[in-house]
């Protein structure tokens, strides 16, 4: 017989569904009626990309997202904290985060944002 999982399948959905909101809201802010894009200062705009055209129902699902996800995402991960720092200890857990979190972060992070702004400079020549 096979021995039941300590998971809990509800905080797995839970992050899945709060990541695909994530992922909506994000795709959306270029659409939004209040995006705004400065091509002289670039440092005004609103966002990276902002489209010509607009929805405004798109404007209602960022303003639904801003009022809970981030504090969600800090709760959920705050479930597991005191648990797995039990398991593991202090320094190697801190270790893990350094290496599963930190580093791909530093490096995946420098190279995508890269890419992701490398059309935009040759947008606003």
């Amino acid at each position: 017989m096979a021995k039941p999982s300590s998971r809990n399948v509800w905080v797995d959905y839970l992050r899945a569904t709060i990541t695909v909101l994530v992922l909506a809201h994000h795709s959306a802010l270029a659409y939004t009626t209040f995006s705004v894009f400065n091509k002289d200062a670039y440092i005004l705009s609103t966002h990276a990309i902002v489209d010509r055209r607009r929805w405004v129902l798109l404007d209602d699902l960022v303003g639904f997202n801003d009022t809970f996800f981030m504090s969600l995402m800090f709760f959920i991960g705050g479930l597991y904290f005191f648990s797995s720092i039990k398991k593991k200890g202090v320094l190697p857990f801190i270790k893990d985060k350094m290496y599963r979190l930190l580093i791909p972060f530093l490096l995946l992070g420098t190279l995508l944002m890269l890419l992701a702004y490398f059309p935009i400079g040759f947008y606003t020549l």
